[in-house]
C-alpha cells in the first residue's frame, strides 16, 4: 500500500501545472534535440532546430516549436510547427519517475537500466513526433515506407488517449519482474 501511496504523491507533484515548467522542459529537450540533430543535418542543406515558444507567438507552455530551413537553388524555404512536449515525453518521463519513487527499495540498485530504459522510450516519443513532421514537410526524405512509419509510431505513441502512461509502465514490466531482478539482466 505505501508503494502506491508514494506512486500517487510524486504523480500528483509531476502533473501539477507549475508555472514555468513546460517552458523549461521544452527549453530542455529543444537543446538535447537541437544537439543530436546538427551531426545529422550538418552536410545537407536543412537547418533544424527544437525550441521553447516565445513570447510573441502565443503558443502554450508545453509546444516545442520545430523550425526547418532548407537552402534550396530556388531560394530557401522556411516551415515552422509546434509539438505538444508534455505529451510527445513529459508524461512518459513523469511515469517513469512516479513508478521508480513506487518500486521496493530493494531495486533501487538498478536505477541505471530504468534510467536507460526511461530515456529511450522518451526519445522514441519526442523523436516521432519531430521525424514525422520532418518527414511531412519534406526536410527529411526517407521514402513511403519510412515516412509512414514514422506516423504510425506518432500516432501509437503519442497521440493515442493513455499511451502517454501505457507505454511506460509496458517498459517498466518489461524490464523488472515484480518482486526479482530485471528481466533484461537475468538468462531465460
Amino acid at each position: 500500500m505505501a508503494a502506491a501511496a508514494r506512486f500517487v504523491a510524486v504523480f500528483a507533484l509531476l502533473a501539477a501545472p507549475w508555472p514555468g515548467l513546460g517552458h523549461a522542459f521544452a527549453d530542455a529537450v529543444g537543446s538535447v534535440a537541437t544537439a543530436l540533430a546538427d551531426p545529422f543535418f550538418s552536410a545537407t542543406n536543412v537547418t533544424f532546430a527544437l525550441r521553447a515558444p516565445t513570447p510573441e507567438e502565443h503558443l502554450p507552455d508545453w509546444r516545442g516549436v520545430i523550425q526547418v530551413k532548407q537552402d534550396l537553388p530556388e531560394g530557401p524555404i522556411r516551415n515552422a510547427g509546434a509539438i505538444d512536449l508534455r505529451r510527445a515525453g513529459y508524461l512518459q518521463l513523469a511515469t517513469f519517475v512516479c513508478l521508480a519513487a513506487a518500486w521496493p527499495w530493494a531495486w533501487r540498485e538498478r536505477k541505471l537500466l530504468a534510467a536507460v530504459v526511461a530515456l529511450a522510450v522518451v526519445g522514441a516519443a519526442t523523436g516521432a513526433s519531430v521525424l514525422d513532421y520532418l518527414a511531412q514537410i519534406g526536410a527529411l526524405h526517407v521514402g513511403d515506407w519510412a515516412a509512414t512509419a514514422f506516423a504510425l509510431e506518432r500516432r501509437a505513441l503519442v497521440a493515442a488517449p493513455g499511451m502517454a502512461y501505457a507505454v511506460p509502465a509496458l517498459a517498466w514490466l518489461a524490464i523488472a519482474k515484480p518482486g526479482g531482478a530485471p528481466s533484461l539482466l537475468t538468462a531465460s
